[in-house]
């Protein structure tokens, strides 16, 4: 509730979208100390919702054609998932960094080294709460993968509108490169 010193103003009107929209103003004056803006159609069909939802149908379709690879070639999902970086993530979260710098050239001289320690310390916790580690680390990048996607869709939504945005977001979920967003 606002005291006396503040009044409290509504707004109804169309927006971008057509939707109805409702704003509550609070503030002395001329000044907005806070203000927030409801749609009438919700979250759920807003353009970031729309781009998760379109992201994650993007991510489905990858991970069964990568667990169709890995069937193919008589080996566990968890081992398709951990190739490449993320066999080196799993090995920080499980094992953390090594001491010593690996020396020579070629596959022993690889290193975890290489890696930021943010992502593999988040699958260490969630590998504590119960999560397998492949199981985690899919569910951390598609997190990660569908705020990218929504920051993707806001900006081209800019330029574009926002039928192109969600193109885009899923051109970059379905390009074929896009399979590492799940490892």
């Amino acid at each position: 509730t606002a005291n006396a010193s503040q009044q409290v103003r509504q707004w109804e009107g169309p927006t971008r979208g057509g939707t109805a929209s409702f704003c509550v103003m609070v503030g002395s004056g001329t000044e907005v100390v806070a203000a927030v803006a409801f749609r009438a159609r919700g979250w759920a069909g807003s353009l970031p919702a729309r781009a998760v939802a379109v992201l994650l149908v993007t991510r489905l379709v990858c991970l069964a054609a990568l667990a169709a690879a890995a069937q193919h070639l008589h080996k566990p999902l968890s081992a398709a998932l951990t190739v490449f970086d993320g066999g080196f993530y799993a090995q920080i979260a499980a094992h953390g960094y090594p001491q010593v710098v690996p020396s020579g050239h070629g596959p022993e001289a690889q290193s975890p080294l290489a890696f930021f320690p943010l992502y593999p310390a988040l699958l260490a916790v969630l590998e504590k709460v119960g999560l397998p580690v492949a199981a985690a680390a899919v569910l951390l990048s598609t997190v990660a993968a569908a705020g990218a996607a929504v920051l993707i869709a806001l900006i081209v939504r800019r330029w574009q509108g926002d039928r192109t945005a969600l193109l885009t977001v899923a051109l970059w979920g379905a390009y074929p490169l896009a399979v590492v967003l799940s490892l």
